[in-house]
């Protein structure tokens, strides 16, 4: 498994829009695998001003807060709420629309409180058989869409935030005695162990 973590913080006037579309969408390459939740493991947690959200799978029964999306390569988390744009149409939550940031928090929620909102995503990839091998590495690309007009309908998306994830192989064969060619041990077993100091009493 190899962990990544998306932060980042909304801008200070997101009380002056209607509706407020957000989206993450992240993306990997061949050689990495979104993992998704289960009932033995939460692979993806998405917090809000440092509070951990209900999070579900698209499709999946019951309600939260969020949900997330893994079609292919692509990893899309976004608001559970629909809304309805400034030209009266109504969009649900979805990877294509997003969804209303803004109904994340309580009618009375202090302006103070929902402006400059600071998000954290925090998922878990897995390093798969079709994994680069030292060379280019392994990519993985993420970027936020949200709205950019409190009078229009338009998004905007963030630069791509971009992480390579590097792996190696290491070859090794033991011998009973000296280094000898086809005289390798055959089945021999290693095991790699990190060594820690012991803790300062």
């Amino acid at each position: 498994k190899v962990p990544f973590v998306v932060t980042g913080q909304l801008t200070n006037d997101v009380t002056s829009y209607s509706y407020y579309s957000f989206k993450i969408v992240d993306t990997v390459s061949e050689g990495l695998t979104h993992l998704g939740n289960t009932a033995e493991e939460t692979n993806i947690q998405i917090l809000v001003n440092g509070e951990v959200q209900t999070l579900k799978e698209a499709g999946a029964a019951g309600d939260a807060d969020w949900v997330y999306e893994i079609n292919g390569q692509t990893l899309t988390v976004y608001p559970n709420f629909g809304y309805t744009m400034n030209d009266g149409t109504e969009k649900e939550a979805s990877a294509a629309n997003g969804g209303d940031f803004l109904k994340l928090f309580p009618a009375d929620a202090s302006h103070d409180v929902i402006n400059s909102s600071t998000f954290t995503l925090r998922y878990n990839c897995l390093l798969n058989e079709n994994a680069v091998v030292g060379g280019a590495g392994n990519l993985n690309e993420a970027k936020v869409v949200v709205s950019n007009n409190p009078y229009g309908d338009g998004t905007s998306e963030t630069p791509k935030d971009r992480v390579i994830v590097f792996t190696y192989k290491v070859n090794a064969d033991k011998y009973a005695d000296k280094v000898e060619a086809g005289k390798e041990l055959k089945g021999a077993g290693f095991t790699l162990y990190k060594e820690v100091p012991a803790p300062a009493e």
